[in-house]
């Protein structure tokens, strides 16, 4: 009976599927990684936008122009306008507007009088969705004369 010595055929293919199988679940996995690292990118510059909006409505801003805001009715940012250059290029009461959108990512700002009449407290609400899903983040703050 003669042996011969070395790999077949078969177990060349199986090393080869084996191997393949190895590559194809490491790319898959770059891939999940690159769209997660893209989502997250997203989801920061809208935290972002909203940290500045925040900064630029409780420093930059005048008590009547936040009142003005409110009287106006100019209360909701659409996607198109959440960009932080353009929030740095424009007057604020242009980044808002009175037109109420349910689609996502968009900020909507609540004010209401806080204790006294000279006291506005401002909620800031950021929707945007994540694997489908809705998801919020709220910040408040305090603008007028206060002790």
């Amino acid at each position: 009976m003669k042996r011969s010595k070395g790999f077949g055929f078969v177990e060349v293919l199986c090393s080869a599927c084996i191997f393949f199988m190895v590559i194809a679940s490491v790319f898959k996995l770059k891939i999940t990684m690159n769209n997660i690292a893209k989502r997250q990118k997203t989801i920061e510059s809208y935290y972002c936008f909203l940290s500045g909006l925040k900064y630029n409505l409780l420093k930059n801003a005048t008590y009547e122009e936040v009142k003005n805001l409110k009287e106006n009715e100019k209360l909701n940012i659409p996607k198109e306008k959440i960009n932080i250059d353009l929030m740095c290029s424009e007057e604020l009461e242009s980044v808002f507007t009175k037109e109420i959108n349910n689609d996502c990512p968009r900020i909507t700002m609540e004010i209401e009088d806080f204790k006294d009449e000279s006291v506005l407290k401002i909620r800031l609400k950021l929707c945007f969705l994540v694997n489908g899903q809705q998801k919020e983040s709220i910040t408040e703050f305090l603008k007028g004369n206060y002790q």
